[in-house]
């Protein structure tokens, strides 16, 4: 391979932030690398800033269509072109600090058979918000484990661009994104390397390396259920068929993961302002297979909100800790 990392970088309609995308990109520490930019038939100034682009920088270069294609298509095409040891999949929307790919590649290279991810930081122009997001509250800064089922819960396992795949895997198990799942192919793409990989073991690095960029999306910008929920349900079961061998504590543990994960989406769908109240109720009626049970729906919004409150006085508490301990140097 002549690069250590490709890029790939899907870009549509993205003329206000595809700049910024690739500098953060080029200017990284990590040197050796490619960058492909996918511009899927923007109909915007994209394709301008791409010629540029490549103009500007020798590591660029794109890939151009006349018609909209989506992200699993562009994706699938480039792969077969990447000539690098690992392939990283970037959005046009958002950036990467400078030790992005450098720690990254390092992380791989030193833990073979391991899934590399990093923490990553979310925020939005509209609503001023912004959040890291950590393993296990971030309190190591590399942390090494087996559960997969923690790691989706701290929605760190779903995303594609905090992670970076070995290139000869995905060529040699012809691993592609499925085109009609949308933006759930991107998860069952991540269980499906993780499987040929044989990737037992996740290595977690607990720094925003990678900024999340949501233009003008809410802060909880899912409930689109129940259709959500079930794709990602039917993930969740995938990855417990590797990380157990014994069938009873599959169950469980599977079990456990899932009853989390429903009361995750009660609480996006209660948080979504776009449904109505008879929609919301529709939707966790569907999560509970039928079941009409408000009940047990608030009971879980309760338990959602709880959980998320526990996770933010830790995180204050952690804040207060350390201002005290630079009081006392």
């Amino acid at each position: 391979m002549r690069f250590r990392i490709s890029y790939i970088v899907y870009s549509y309609n993205s003329e206000e932030t595809i700049e910024r995308c690739i500098e953060s990109l080029a200017y990284g520490e990590e040197k050796n690398i490619e960058i492909i930019i996918l511009e899927d038939g923007s109909r915007d100034g994209s394709p301008e800033i791409c010629r540029k682009l490549e103009k500007q920088f020798d590591s660029v270069r794109c890939v151009y269509s006349q018609k909209h294609n989506g992200r699993a298509y562009m994706r699938n095409q480039a792969m077969k072109t990447v000539n690098g040891k690992y392939t990283a999949f970037i959005e046009s929307k958002d950036w990467a600090c400078r030790e992005y790919g450098a720690l990254l590649y390092e992380t791989a290279e030193r833990s073979p058979k391991t899934l590399v991810i990093s923490g990553y930081r979310t925020t939005t122009r509209v609503f001023g918000y912004e959040h890291d997001w950590f393993f296990n509250g971030g309190e190591k800064k590399r942390e090494e484990s087996e559960d997969y089922f923690s790691l989706a819960g701290h929605e760190l396992l779903q995303m594609l661009w905090n992670k970076i795949f070995l290139t000869k895997v995905i060529r040699i198990y012809d691993l592609q994104f499925d085109e009609t799942r949308g933006m759930q192919s991107e998860f069952h793409f991540i269980v499906d390397y993780v499987k040929a990989a044989g990737c037992r073991k996740f290595v977690m690095l607990n720094r925003p390396l990678y900024t999340s960029f949501r233009k003008n999306e809410p802060v909880f910008d899912g409930g689109k259920c129940p259709g959500e929920f079930a794709a990602e349900s039917e993930e969740y079961e995938r990855i417990s068929d590797f990380m157990f061998e014994d069938s009873e504590t599959r169950q469980e543990q599977l079990t456990c993961a899932l009853s989390q994960l429903r009361q995750k989406y009660i609480y996006r769908i209660m948080c979504n302002r776009e449904l109505s109240v008879k929609e919301k109720l529709s939707c966790m009626v569907s999560m509970r297979n039928g079941r009409r049970t408000l009940s047990n729906c608030l009971m879980g919004l309760k338990d959602a909100f709880l959980e998320n409150l526990r996770a933010e006085k830790k995180k204050i508490s952690r804040k207060r800790e350390k201002k005290r301990k630079k009081r006392q140097k």
